[in-house]
């Protein structure tokens, strides 16, 4: 009876569950961008806590406001920390609970299986956290005027600040994830670290304020001043831990998985896809085994190696991710293969391969001319399907020509 109670006077129960929807909703056209990669995916979605974490210290510095005048009369001897913690439970746990139940809503991941995962869930959570007792404080220190579009203000610039693209202080301290991962990255142990004492240092300095004897007693300008106080020790603090280290920051601030990948071996081909894959990869091998038939009549290089993400140049790349059909896997493998063709034709000044070779590769590979003109200009795709006509030797022909070199190097 009193958990509803508590829900219902700090109106947890009816902003909770708008915050999990404004969190859900902000992130749903993003769900076509999953990988099936734990830690791609809750990076993704993580970007959600950029609109909760400032919707939760506005509506905590508004609901404060007032607070500590009310219940001064009431209960002069007991500790800042019990009554704030009697009182205001839903609106310190519920925000957390509720970031998180909307990344598990997004990305299915129900129980992560690996410690970079688990690492963003406890950042999203404690950043979340760490909003809604920025605001509390500062709805304690200033008039509502002021406490509220300045703890929804000062939360956005953290967050989502547009800087925090090209400032590495910024980005490292953040908590932010805006351009991890792909499927070959996890987050910056660096980035994580220094995240994680910025908010851990505002979260204990606010809980600590309420320890303070007489603490419904002081000032507001006292709070205010000892909240920035606060502010400027963890801010000293993450970027010594930044200074310190001996990882090198990047505006990335991502490192490469070192997850074994899931490798088998079919009519010579060598597939190798990250593990979350490994369901497509008979999907792979097919489209592989098909393409070297065509390209053996050719005269032109087998595929001896696929993999995704792959360390070097001897592989031809492609993608096998969960939200791609067998045509993006078909592209895939015929962008790969072009890239790889380019290698071994030594045109090293091509930056993006020729789009009318792939469009040939992929017609190769099974690709439909519908299908293609979705990726490809009309122009290349009608090149494409010119050179499909030719024998053999006049194909191979045209596929040196557009390369810009007279000979292949790889073995055929």
């Amino acid at each position: 009876m009193r958990a509803w109670v508590a829900l219902r006077w700090t109106g947890a129960v009816w902003f909770l569950p708008i915050l999990f929807a404004v969190g859900v909703y902000s992130s749903l056209s993003e769900l076509e961008l999953l990988t099936g990669y734990s830690v791609a995916d809750l990076a993704l979605m993580s970007y959600l806590v950029g609109l909760v974490g400032p919707l939760t210290a506005a509506y905590c510095a508004f609901r404060f406001n007032g607070f500590i005048s009310a219940i001064d009369s009431l209960a002069p001897a007991r500790s800042g920390l019990r009554v704030v913690l009697s009182a205001w439970w839903p609106l310190i746990i519920g925000p957390p609970v509720a970031a998180i139940l909307a990344l598990v809503v997004l990305t299915r991941a129900l129980w992560p299986q690996d410690l970079e995962s688990w690492q963003i869930v406890g950042l999203v959570a404690g950043t979340v956290l760490c909003c809604a007792l920025f605001g509390m404080a500062l709805g304690r220190s200033l008039h509502v005027a002021f406490a509220v579009p300045l703890a929804a203000a000062l939360s956005f610039w953290w967050l989502a600040f547009p800087q925090a693209g090209t400032n590495l202080t910024i980005r490292y301290l953040n908590s932010g994830f805006p351009v991890c991962c792909t499927s070959a990255q996890v987050p910056s142990p660096l980035m994580m670290r220094a995240s994680a004492v910025f908010v851990a240092l505002v979260s204990l300095g606010v809980i600590f304020t309420w320890l303070i004897p007489g603490w419904s007693k002081r000032s507001r300008s006292f709070v205010l001043g000892s909240l920035f106080a606060i502010v400027g020790i963890a801010l000293v603090s993450g970027i010594t831990v930044i200074e310190r280290s001996h990882e090198r920051p990047t505006l990335a601030a991502v490192t490469a998985r070192i997850t074994p990948k899931s490798c088998a071996t079919a009519r010579a081909v060598a597939i190798c896809v990250w593990p979350e894959n490994a369901p497509r990869a008979s999907a792979v091998s097919n489209r592989v085994v098909s393409l070297n038939d065509r390209l053996d009549r050719l005269g032109l290089p087998l595929v001896t190696r696929v993999e995704e993400d792959p360390p070097d140049t001897a592989s031809v790349t492609v993608v096998a991710s969960a939200h791609l059909t067998e045509g993006d896997i078909s592209y895939s493998l015929a962008d790969g293969y072009t890239r790889w063709l380019g290698g071994c034709a030594k045109a090293v000044d091509r930056q993006e391969p020729q789009p009318s070779i792939v469009a040939f590769i992929g017609r190769l590979a099974g690709m439909p001319d519908s299908e293609l003109r979705h990726r490809i200009d009309d122009a290349a795709v009608t090149s494409s399907a010119q050179a499909a006509e030719l024998p053999p030797e006049q194909a191979r022909a045209w596929i040196m020509t557009e390369l810009g070199t007279a000979r292949l190097v790889c073995g055929a």
